[in-house]
């Protein structure tokens, strides 16, 4: 109790030990708290990789040998020698109009040619007399020429008429599978608009990609590629760059080049108009080169360079680089096996 009573008679004093002695733990107990927390530096030596850089492009399938069928005139459609997914050969006859009329009418043109043929060799002959003294005048000269070109108009028409005949039947251009036919029935009347039959070689099949102009410049022709089609997802066709189009395609929203790439042996079917797909085009390859995450590489004035790790500080070391990849670039000169390359922080950004 009289600790107590001392205490409460002596208060003030009480407190001001109290702290005086709080007052050095409590600063002791500040320094031991972190003011900062020291940044951790993440590192990565090179490593020798095998590097492929590549370039994806959307496309379809599509044939080189693939034509449309029309009749010149209309006419009577009397006969239809195929069906839709037919094949056909080379100069197989398809389709014929009606030809009786056709038939006819060059009758008449051979009656006409054979009727001028006549009035040609009497003018010869009423002439011959004066062309034998050497008397041709102008007149007889124009009656011997105006002869001479009706017969051959004569035979033009002739010709002309045997022409038609012939184009009233349809042949095929090439080897093919018949992909369309508009008027499947004889007996109907039909307009060269009306009567279409389409062929397709199924043979001359290749993939079409549109390849942008900021990437066109990329692309050479034998390049290896990799196909994935829409239909086959799971499988990757082996695949080369075959030939570049010199002009861009029309009727799209940017300026695109046609690119064709090879397709295998079809002989199967398997690979059939307008199938999508993707390729991954092979621009440039190395094998066992040194490499860096590409997320190391910075860029001061578009000069590559690095940050390398000496005596626990990095410091600027530009480098000269090759193929880049999304996860990886090829370094060239600068950089050794055993460096130890700075990785930027997670938010920080490229400059």
């Amino acid at each position: 109790m009289k600790f107590f009573k001392l205490i409460k008679s002596h208060w003030k004093l009480t407190l001001g030990i109290i702290t005086l002695i709080a007052s050095p733990v409590a600063y002791a107990s500040k320094d031991k708290l972190p003011l900062s927390s020291k940044p951790q530096i993440e590192t990565v030596s090179p490593e020798r990789k095998d590097l492929q850089e590549t370039l994806s492009v959307s496309g379809e399938v599509a044939a080189e040998e693939a034509v449309v069928l029309k009749f010149q005139t209309s006419g009577l459609l009397s006969w239809v020698g195929v069906k839709k997914g037919d094949p056909v050969k080379k100069f197989q006859a398809i389709a014929s109009l009606d030809k009786r009329q056709l038939r006819k009418t060059l009758e008449k043109e051979m009656n006409d040619y054979l009727s001028e043929r006549g009035d040609f060799e009497q003018t010869q002959e009423d002439n011959k007399s004066a062309k034998d003294r050497h008397l041709v005048t102008d007149s007889i000269k124009r009656i011997l020429d105006k002869a001479q070109l009706d017969l051959t108009n004569s035979v033009l028409d002739y010709e002309i008429q045997d022409l038609t005949v012939r184009l009233a039947t349809l042949t095929s251009p090439i080897n093919g599978i018949v992909t369309k036919v508009d008027t499947p029935f004889a007996g109907v009347n039909i307009s060269p608009a009306t009567a279409e039959f389409e062929i397709v070689n199924p043979e001359s099949v290749y993939f079409s990609a549109e390849v942008d102009e900021t990437d066109i410049s990329k692309i050479k022709t034998a390049q290896s590629a990799s196909l994935i089609l829409d239909a086959y997802p799971e499988e990757a066709i082996a695949s080369a760059v075959q030939s570049i189009e010199f002009s861009p395609k029309s009727g799209g929203t940017g300026t695109v080049y046609e690119t064709k790439l090879s397709l295998p042996d079809n002989n199967s079917l398997r690979f059939r108009l307008g199938l999508n797909g993707d390729a991954l085009i092979t621009l440039n390859q190395a094998f066992n080169v040194l490499t860096i995450p590409e997320k190391a590489l910075l860029f001061d004035q578009n000069k590559p360079y690095v940050e390398v790790l000496e005596k626990d500080q990095p410091v600027r070391r530009f480098v000269s680089i090759g193929i880049t990849t999304d996860e990886y670039v090829e370094i060239t000169s600068g950089l050794n096996e055993g460096d130890l390359v700075v990785l930027p922080a997670k938010n920080a950004k490229k400059k």
